[in-house]
């Protein structure tokens, strides 16, 4: 096989698995209403696929992660993908709420295995470019955040069943589990990429090390559940404005294009500045928006900040794996998967806390929201910074002097 087809199939295989992962963490959502009816079930319990695919994704991620530094990615990366298929067939295929919720578990497995198979192998792939392809994977997860909607808004018009949307995503699957034997890796074991892989070259020292994973922790759980109060919230929001419904509805549309474009960019920034830098400048920047379009209260600036935020704050989560797999070289997989359970975590608990003081004082409130946890994030990034030392020989070896 010619290097360029080797070249063609990776970036099938690697970017397609984020795309397939952001789509299927919209699909439910998207068409709910077709969900009640297929199963003939209310709407709690149209909700609660969702929070089964979050369950699926917490249970897996830690196993998988630890799967993967103990036998490579490839095993893992085909369950994960033949998961994400089964997901995608069964939910339209089998009209039995039971079966749904184990299929929408199976399909947050899933996710938890490109969450800790594909940052060794984009490691591996591209160890020269490691941060600015870890960027496109998160571009590619944004476009399959977007397509879910995209594709809903053609069929419903047409008259064609929901289920076309959740087939158009298996047929990805299946091209990928085709291809897969043709996926040919380069060195993969966790202690070649702990030597030789981009993460690796991209090894993040830290002068007080529990302190700055502390910070990266803290840095996490903050931006994800600021993301997650834009993305619960901004639709509504949008709707208390003096402007039309139909205009309205595209408000988080603009965060969704910023957050794919500004991933897409952030490929090119990251060649020329560190991990560190993009993310308290983002975030910074993310932070001054909403500030901004809060204070000003003027709906045109809403559009326009939430497509800048969502440049600057979409791009964020590739940024943070890469740090937190440059403190674990040795441990990349498990540091991915601390990120993602983080980010689980977040998205969970966020809404029962947000939940009751947007009840309380109205969804304008969730912008203040906004602020106030990117301010901890902005607070905590300022942090890691400071303990970040571009000069160390030797990242601190945590088992032999914790501070």
């Amino acid at each position: 096989m010619k290097t360029t087809e080797r070249n063609l199939i990776s970036y099938i295989e690697v970017f397609g698995f984020y795309l397939v992962t952001g789509a299927a963490c919209l699909v439910l959502g998207v068409a709910l209403t077709s969900l009640m009816e297929h199963y003939h079930i209310g709407v709690a319990d149209a909700a609660n696929l969702s929070a089964a695919f979050a369950l699926g994704r917490v249970l897996a991620v830690f196993i998988f992660g630890y799967l993967t530094d103990r036998i490579g990615p490839r095993i893992i990366f085909l369950i994960g993908v033949f998961l994400e298929l089964v997901f995608f067939v069964t939910i339209p295929l089998v009209p039995v709420y039971q079966i749904g919720l184990i299929a929408a578990i199976l399909g947050g497995i899933g996710m938890s295995a490109q969450d800790t198979t594909n940052p060794l192998i984009v490691s591996a792939l591209f160890p020269e470019k490691y941060p600015s392809m870890m960027s496109i994977g998160q571009a590619f997860f944004g476009l399959g955040c977007l397509l879910p909607p995209m594709i809903r808004s053609i069929l419903l018009p047409a008259g064609i069943s929901f289920a076309a949307l959740y087939y158009f995503f298996a047929g990805i699957c299946v091209v990928m589990l085709a291809l897969l034997p043709f996926f040919k890796l380069p060195q993969i074991n966790s202690a070649h990429l702990a030597q030789e892989g981009g993460h690796a070259r991209n090894t993040v020292k830290l002068r007080l090390f529990y302190t700055g994973v502390g910070m990266l922790v803290i840095v996490c759980a903050a931006y994800c559940a600021a993301t997650n109060t834009l993305g619960l919230y901004t639709s509504a929001f949008a709707e208390t404005l003096p402007i039309p419904v139909s205009l309205a509805a595209n408000m988080l549309t603009f965060y969704n294009i910023g957050t794919m474009a500004g991933s897409f960019a952030n490929a090119a920034i990251m060649r020329k500045l560190k991990p560190v830098t993009v993310l308290w400048l983002n975030v910074s920047i993310g932070l001054a928006a909403v500030c901004i379009m809060t204070f000003a209260d003027v709906p045109a600036l809403y559009f326009a900040g939430m497509g800048l935020m969502g440049f600057c704050l979409g791009p964020l989560y590739s940024v943070v794996v890469v740090l937190a797999t440059g403190i674990f070289p040795a441990h990349a997989a498990m540091a991915a998967a601390g990120v993602a359970v983080t980010s689980a975590a977040a998205d969970a608990l966020n809404p029962v806390i947000t939940g009751r003081i947007v009840e309380e004082n109205g969804v304008r409130a969730s912008l203040k929201i906004t602020i106030v946890l990117l301010i901890v994030t902005a607070a905590a990034a300022f942090m890691f910074r400071a303990l970040y030392s571009e000069n160390s020989l030797k990242r601190r070896n945590p088992d032999e002097s914790p501070e």
